[in-house]
């Protein structure tokens, strides 16, 4: 079968070409789009190493936090983390659950970086990738941020 080059048929081809070249194009703009916006985001203020992964605001209260003394943080982290284990068998929703779960976890790596010699905004710095990945284990039913909200509450005076 031989198709006429003013046939629907080669219309048809020919555009669902364009419509593929110009998807394929759109696909890279958007990948270029999220590369660029990531590496914005990370030079904006390079003071913090959590600038970029973080918004301004929680980059702020950490930098801006009284934080206590290692030995207070450990026990307020544990006296967190028992709270969290309390109010754990009270709640139902599968959002609920994640959001202590990770908390519980977290203090707990805390807990453990601080008594590793850190110290308490350097242990807060040092945790938050591992503080990240929780939270995508959750499928991301937990933000990051509110996490780090809570720690400074719990690790400021």
């Amino acid at each position: 079968m031989i198709f006429k080059p003013n046939s629907n048929l080669m219309k048809g081809l020919n555009l669902a070409s364009s419509v593929k070249s110009l998807l394929s194009a759109a696909g890279v703009l958007v990948l270029l789009m999220l590369f660029f916006g990531r590496t914005d985001a990370q030079t904006l203020d390079s003071s913090s190493p959590l600038t970029g992964v973080v918004s301004k605001n929680t980059t702020h209260l950490l930098s801006n936090a009284n934080w206590v003394g290692e030995q207070e943080a450990v026990q307020a982290l544990m006296d967190a983390r028992a709270q969290v284990a309390n109010q754990m068998g009270a709640v139902t929703t599968k959002a609920e659950k994640a959001n202590l779960s990770v908390r519980y976890d977290y203090y707990f790596v805390l807990v453990k970086e601080i008594k590793n010699g850190s110290t308490v905004p350097n242990a807060v710095t040092n945790t938050y990738d591992r503080l990240a990945a929780m939270c995508a284990e959750m499928d991301n039913l937990v933000s990051p941020e509110s996490v780090l909200q809570d720690v400074v509450t719990v690790l400021t005076n």
